[in-house]
């Protein structure tokens, strides 16, 4: 586990490891990108972590940014999503999150995800491996900007490598106080490339490059 949240939530605000080597780096950025898995059970490569700079192997050059809300984890206002005939404009904060595996959704949205689905209720919720490739896009609203991510990212294979077993990748929260409502987990991630812009206080998504070959297995 490396931590890459801001100094203020850090235990006994120990320095996390970015924020100790930033003075030795020409820009105070990091950025994330996460490599795609038929099966996360089969292990394999994670992805790439990128100090000083962009990941200009991995991420298309255009940059979207938005402003943090606070200092704290990286977390910005969220202004609405759509999945299908599901869609809420309702600004709520919302994280990144490499140490999520899963969307952390606002419980009051969860039904209404699983029904336009057609999943199994649960957590995660069961779906139908067939369902992978021809579900809606799950769209996210930031700062004037859609980022859309489609179901063979949300929908996981989470068998092993004699069996297919499905699931819905989401789970129910709700923040307690001024935390976040919405946790952009890794499907989000293997999505778009997160840059984190220290000196700025700002993130920036850029589209991530993954292998077709990932992309196109049909269940």
């Amino acid at each position: 586990m490396l931590g890459l949240g801001w100094e203020s939530i850090a235990q006994y605000r120990i320095p996390p490891p970015f924020f100790s080597i930033a003075p030795q780096l020409d820009k105070k950025v990091f950025t994330l990108w996460l490599k795609r898995t038929i099966k996360p059970t089969m292990r394999s490569y994670g992805g790439q972590l990128t100090l000083g700079g962009f990941d200009h192997q991995h991420c298309e050059k255009d940059i979207s940014y938005v402003t943090l809300a606070a200092q704290t984890w990286w977390i910005f206002p969220l202004d609405g999503f759509k999945l299908g005939s599901v869609e809420v404009f309702h600004r709520r904060l919302a994280i990144t999150s490499s140490g999520a595996s899963y969307i952390g959704v606002p419980f009051v949205y969860v039904n209404k995800i699983v029904n336009v689905l057609k999943a199994k209720r649960g957590f995660p919720p069961p779906i139908d491996c067939s369902r992978m490739h021809n579900s809606p896009n799950f769209t996210f609203s930031i700062n004037g900007r859609e980022y859309s991510i489609p179901s063979f990212e949300y929908i996981i294979n989470v068998g092993d490598r004699f069996e297919d077993k499905c699931v819905v990748g989401i789970f129910s929260m709700e923040a307690p106080g001024f935390g976040p409502s919405w946790v952009l987990g890794d499907p989000f991630l293997r999505t778009f490339c997160n840059i984190h812009d220290v000196e700025n206080a700002r993130l920036g998504f850029a589209v991530a490059k993954q292998s077709k070959s990932e992309k196109s297995v049909i269940y």
